[in-house]
């Protein structure tokens, strides 16, 4: 695999111009490549075209590399021949990157949940250790976007399996992969490649690089068996096989860090404490000064016992789950509709189990929920997220009975209507987004912005997609 430096006079094709394909460009033009682009946004090649060559023939011409952005989907994408033509040359950003560090540590972070937190958490503790450390990847700042030259950095970089799925050389002095659950099947076909896709997290660990593989949610030794079948050297792979308890007080952790599911990332984070020198005075204070990510069990009010928590960044029902495992006497909400925990529990036992082997029969199991049951608000909402678990042929249905939502709240009579039908637009409109629907994603936006003013969420979403519309995959 080459390096930025050694990219000279090598022809590219860039794939997606969104803000990691941004950022590869600029670096190629530094290092003087001969840069081609494309993407199937018109609105992106207008962007464009007047600083780079948008080659509407990309795929009758030849290339030295394809750096292909993780959104875009090679397998299903209308000119799937030319990338299975072109396979052996296709790279992503995080290959340039890995390829071009020299003395520098990087710490790569996966899992299908928490693995925000998790690069936050690790940054936190080498930024209080006073360590040059930098975060980046699917956590917001592409890795060409940092500085990749910079001597004795340290760089903490989080994962999609998209990501992993297309990059090749993944140098590695950390490598840690989360829990794992079904997500993303649509993209991967089955669970057992979404695991293949993690589990190359591994593959670039250095000789003396250390990883940790947490298989305390890996109840039928799914992820164990590809492990194994995949032939990974273990030597420096620890298996963590259960939930490590820390025995710290619940006074000493930070509101964002309790839960029995954050006991592994409180270990984990205390080992890399130990790798890097870090004193045990600095890891308590960085657990304890946690200040946690917004939209992730954020508590965001609380007023006469009752405490409000924002989790709309829970886009999985493993995620969920964990929501409501971690408090007691759950009311009502956009994602629990009026179910109980256990009914909960559930569906989503009943849908991941189903979902990957048997799509029709989950896909007919959702559609029962719709028609037998007399739907209120809550009730379209969290059904809608149900949809969302077919992937691209669910968004439609989804955002179908999100508008059901809005008019049950419309004509409730609520002294929060405005609200109600502004969070079921909020939710439309991202799904319509990540389908790159982005006129009427922003739509529903402004109407949400419309309906509730002060809703920052809203004004937050709809800035982003008009600046960012076709940018980094989810």
């Amino acid at each position: 695999m080459l390096s930025l430096e050694q990219c000279s006079q090598k022809k590219f094709l860039v794939f997606g111009l969104g803000i990691s394909g941004n950022a590869t460009l600029s670096q190629l033009k530094k290092n003087k490549a001969n840069i081609e682009c494309w993407d199937d946004s018109k609105q992106l090649r207008e962007k464009f075209k007047n600083r780079y060559r948008v080659n509407k023939d990309w795929f009758k011409s030849s290339y030295d590399f394809i750096v292909i952005s993780p959104g875009i989907n090679i397998y299903s994408h209308s000119k799937k021949s030319f990338f299975q033509k072109n396979k052996n040359k296709i790279i992503t950003d995080l290959d340039l990157f890995c390829s071009s560090i020299k003395d520098q540590k990087v710490i790569l972070v996966t899992g299908t949940n928490g693995k925000s937190t998790m690069c936050k958490l690790i940054y936190d503790l080498l930024k209080n250790s006073k360590k040059k450390v930098y975060i980046g990847g699917n956590y917001g700042t592409p890795v060409l976007n940092l500085p990749y030259k910079e001597k004795s950095a340290i760089f903490v970089v989080e994962l999609s399996s998209y990501q992993l799925d297309y990059s090749l050389r993944l140098t590695s002095s950390v490598s840690i992969l989360l829990n794992v659950s079904p997500d993303h099947i649509e993209r991967h076909k089955s669970f057992e490649k979404y695991i293949l896709a993690k589990l190359k997290i591994f593959k670039g660990l250095t000789q003396t690089g250390k990883g940790f593989l947490d298989l305390s949610n890996d109840k039928q030794s799914k992820i164990f068996k590809v492990l194994k079948s995949e032939k990974y050297n273990q030597r420096n792979i620890q298996l963590i096989k259960k939930n490590i308890h820390h025995h710290i007080k619940d006074s000493l952790i930070s509101a964002a860090l309790k839960g029995p599911h954050f006991n592994n990332c409180l270990y984990i984070t205390l080992q890399i404490a130990k790798l890097f020198n870090i004193s045990k005075k600095v890891y308590l204070k960085t657990i304890k000064d946690f200040s946690g990510l917004s939209h992730r069990q954020e508590i965001i009010k609380i007023k006469n016992n009752l405490t409000f928590v924002n989790d709309s960044k829970a886009t999985n029902f493993a995620s969920t789950e964990v929501a409501l495992n971690n408090y007691k006497n759950i009311q009502d909400g956009i994602a629990t509709g009026s179910l109980s925990t256990d009914e909960w529990n559930m569906w989503y036992t009943g849908i991941n189990s189903c979902f990957d082997k048997k799509p029709q029969e989950a896909e007919a199991f959702i559609k029962t929920l719709a028609t037998n049951n007399q739907l209120d608000y809550w009730n379209c909402l969290g059904l809608a997220t149900l949809y969302t678990l077919q992937g691209e042929t669910g968004v439609a249905a989804a955002v179908e009975i999100l508008e059901k939502a809005v008019e049950l709240a419309k004509t409730s009579g609520a002294k929060d209507s405005n609200q109600l039908q502004a969070a079921a637009l909020l939710q439309a409109g991202n799904l319509l987004y990540v389908s790159k629907n982005y006129t009427k994603s922003i739509s529903l936006f402004e109407q949400a912005i419309q309906l509730a003013p002060n809703n920052a969420g809203a004004m937050n979403n709809a800035a982003f997609i008009i600046a960012q519309s076709g940018g980094n995959p989810q």
